[in-house]
């Protein structure tokens, strides 16, 4: 796998809900704020990624996907307030190419058009290599959508939030089946990221301990204080900038040590 795809970070899983665009979001704020330069691509037909940035839906996934139009030509700036943590490097910054629900209907496009499976890694590759955007985070359909096999064939590592209900694992164990069947992809999983409400229950945690004897170092500590990350989503800005000194943080920085980690095996300092 080449250093180039593991730059690409999808934020995938087989069940809604489960917080895919408050982590992708704060993914790319926690990278923006280290002084990388980040484009974060919303292919939630739901177009929550530009609410969360207090940016207007629009259709331009689709327009990429579909009309051959330039990201560059459509991406938005993140104003720094909305995501730039305390004590984090300069020279960072946050582009949102946006997506709202004609980007359900992009996949009818692609098929019809014979695109290749590889178009997305194709379309974001140069963006890469040419130091345009030093990572490239990705906020995937609440569910198997036909867009998945395009940004499996595009990513290079998968971070896979779950809720500890068994409709949660069952689309975490979809997910994962899913990305090791597909022939065009070269993503790999690297964290689970269980969330728990904060009064565990004996489901949870047999959920979470399931996970871990299955899937071990994978698995992150989960995910509580649920309120504090609907709270930085209402205000429009990363969970840094809002809660810094809240646990929900200091979990979330669990999380992103993580990926950091898994980066660096790969010889990518972030």
């Amino acid at each position: 796998m080449t250093d180039i795809l593991n730059r690409i970070i999808a934020v995938v899983s087989g069940k809604g809900g489960v917080g895919k665009t408050s982590l992708a979001t704060n993914i790319a704020a926690e990278l923006a704020s280290a002084g990388h330069r980040v484009l974060e691509m919303d292919l939630d037909p739901q177009g929550t990624a530009a609410l969360v940035w207090r940016l207007p839906a629009m259709p331009a996934m689709y327009n990429v996907l579909n009309d051959d139009a330039q990201i560059q030509d459509l991406v938005a700036e993140v104003e720094p307030a909305r995501w730039t943590i305390p004590g984090g490097k300069e020279g960072g910054s946050l582009h949102l190419l946006p997506g709202d629900n004609t980007t359900a209907a992009a996949s009818i496009g692609l098929y019809m058009k014979r695109r290749p499976i590889g178009l997305l890694r194709e379309l974001l590759e140069p963006l890469l290599e040419q130091g345009v955007y030093d990572f490239i985070v990705l906020d995937t359909p609440p569910s198997v959508h036909p867009l998945a096999p395009y940004v499996y064939a595009a990513a290079g590592m998968a971070i896979v939030p779950t809720d500890c209900g068994i409709e949660g694992l069952d689309g975490f164990l979809r997910t994962k089946e899913t990305v090791e069947a597909s022939s065009d992809s070269q993503m790999e999983i690297v964290a689970v990221v269980p969330d728990r409400i904060p009064h565990s229950t004996a489901l949870h945690d047999r959920v979470i301990s399931d996970l871990h004897e299955r899937f071990g170092d994978m698995v992150v500590p989960p995910l509580m204080e649920r309120d504090v990350w609907a709270k930085s989503a209402y205000m429009g800005k990363a969970l840094g900038v809002t809660s810094r000194r809240s646990v929900a943080y200091r979990e979330f920085k669990i999380v992103y040590r993580h990926i950091v980690r898994e980066l660096r095996k790969r010889g990518i300092e972030a």
